[in-house]
């Protein structure tokens, strides 16, 4: 530490050391008092727009948007009902009385068609709008839906109705005597091991002899309550049986064939081919003689 630095360290001890006499005289003689030092306030803070004499700022209200206007609904295209033209038909909604306002009715004489079903009328409307050069894909996808819609409980004949569908593409029950068919089928709710094989034989045999001689016969088969469906434990049986059954089905359900093969008898018709209790008896293919059943469809044609 330099000299300087020295005096004027002491000369500050000094001054506080006569600064300390001169408060001890004054308290002595009773001048001042010893108190704490008033603690210090701090001024109350203001607000920058106080401080600088501002008005605080308003905030204007935003004036609420008025809700968006409803779009009126459309008026239908027709006052009476939908139509929508498909295949060679045109399915309608109103009543058949109505005069079509587009002359439709007119043009569709004869092949007029009312759905039964609004889940079926639906499923029509889309795929007629569907044209030629639509995507592959969007008819698959809609027709994997209509297969979902109306055959859940047919699912190991899934992959075969879509192929009946892509190939026909006629989804109207009433115009596709095997389509109607399964939907009578579907409602029976039934599930063998032999179902898909002997439902795909019976088409077989439908596509056949849709077109021949027999082929009315075929598709009387089909209409509901179908007599194929009267016991339908007879998609259980296996192949050879399940053939030798429906033959059988089916020249019974036909009077012209029963009078064809059958000369005399007048009693013969389809009740005989179940027992009492409505179930139908078995093939018995080959008859008693190899150990068949006595009273199977085949020893009974044989009596015949």
């Amino acid at each position: 530490m330099g000299r300087l630095d020295s005096a004027i360290d002491f000369i500050n001890k000094k001054i506080d050391s006569v600064r300390k006499d001169i408060n001890d005289g004054l308290k002595f003689c009773g001048i001042i008092d010893e108190a704490p030092p008033a603690p210090i306030q701090e001024a109350p803070k203001h607000n920058s727009a106080e401080e600088k004499n501002e008005k605080p700022e308003i905030t204007k209200a935003v004036p609420e948007e008025a809700p968006p206007k409803t779009a009126a609904p459309k008026k239908p295209a027709c006052p009476y009902g939908e139509c929508c033209e498909y295949y060679i038909y045109l399915y309608h909604t109103c009543d058949k009385s109505v005069t079509c306002p587009k002359g439709l009715k007119k043009q569709y004489y004869g092949r007029l068609k009312t759905p039964g079903d609004d889940r079926v009328f639906g499923f029509i409307k889309q795929f007629a709008k569907l044209g030629p050069k639509d995507p592959y894909e969007k008819k698959a996808i809609l027709r994997d839906r209509y297969v979902s819609t109306f055959f859940p409980n047919l699912k190991p004949l899934r992959v075969f109705i879509m192929g009946i569908l892509e190939i026909n593409e006629k989804y109207d029950p009433e115009i596709s005597p095997f389509i109607k068919f399964l939907f009578e089928l579907n409602e029976k709710n039934v599930s063998y091991p032999n179902l898909a094989a002997n439902v795909e034989t019976l088409y077989k045999i439908y596509s056949e002899q849709k077109y021949k001689e027999r082929g009315y016969v075929i598709e009387k088969l089909f209409d509901t309550p179908s007599p194929l469906l009267r016991d339908p434990t007879l998609f259980a049986r296996d192949n050879e049986d399940f053939r030798c059954s429906y033959g059988a089905l089916e020249m019974f359900s036909d009077k012209a064939a029963l009078t064809e093969y059958f000369k005399g008898p007048p009693q013969v018709n389809i009740d005989m081919l179940f027992d009492e209790n409505g179930k139908l008896k078995p093939a018995g293919i080959g008859g008693p003689e190899i150990g068949e059943p006595e009273d199977g469809i085949w020893n009974l044609l044989q009596q015949f």
